[in-house]
């Protein structure tokens, strides 16, 4: 299956308020495929949530669409965080590294996860793309070696220095040499 599926029908778009409905009317004493037609569900669709509905006539009628989802949105944010403040920190995660994060995570927090993050001890690759796409501020990419000298010299002391020294020298016209050292 392609990462971007495109739906090529309009098969199973019914609301779960239209559902409802028909259901009712199933209950009520109309036939299941006059019901089916009238409020424009499938007849199998209709059926399957008739049968739920006699089994347990409390059960809600609302399509469940985050069953296989791992982490709650919440839960999300709080990894993206933390992925940030270890890049803010000089300590950059790997896509690799994030997804063993995202797996101990997980496990952490007991969640149901797919057999293959147990097997591989990690979260799997798809699952990364997705949060990526989730989570547009972060750039995963394999994170360069800083040594801590260097970590620590990069500070705004350091850097309000160089662009005085550069200004006073009378390089200030060529500023736009300078705009990636904003820290």
């Amino acid at each position: 299956m392609p990462r971007h599926y495109v739906r090529k029908t309009n098969a199973g778009l019914v609301s779960h308020i239209q559902m409802q409905v028909a259901v009712q009317a199933v209950q009520d004493g109309m036939p299941l495929r006059k019901a089916a037609e009238e409020y424009n569900v499938s007849k199998s669709t209709l059926h399957r949530y008739v049968e739920a509905k006699k089994k347990d006539p409390q059960k809600q009628l609302v399509p469940n669409y985050t069953h296989r989802q791992v982490f709650t949105a919440d839960e999300e944010r709080d990894l993206a965080k933390y992925i940030i403040e270890c890049s803010d920190m000089f300590y950059g995660l790997s896509p690799k590294q994030a997804r063993e994060l995202a797996y101990d995570m997980a496990v952490e927090n007991n969640k149901k996860m797919p057999e293959s993050w147990i097997e591989k001890k990690s979260a799997g690759k798809e699952w990364l793309i997705h949060f990526m796409e989730r989570n547009t501020t972060l750039s995963l990419r394999s994170p360069e070696a800083t040594s801590l000298a260097r970590a620590s010299a990069f500070n705004k002391v350091n850097v309000d220095r160089f662009l005085w020294t550069a200004e006073r020298k009378g390089q200030s016209n060529r500023s736009e040499c300078f705009h990636h050292l904003q820290p």
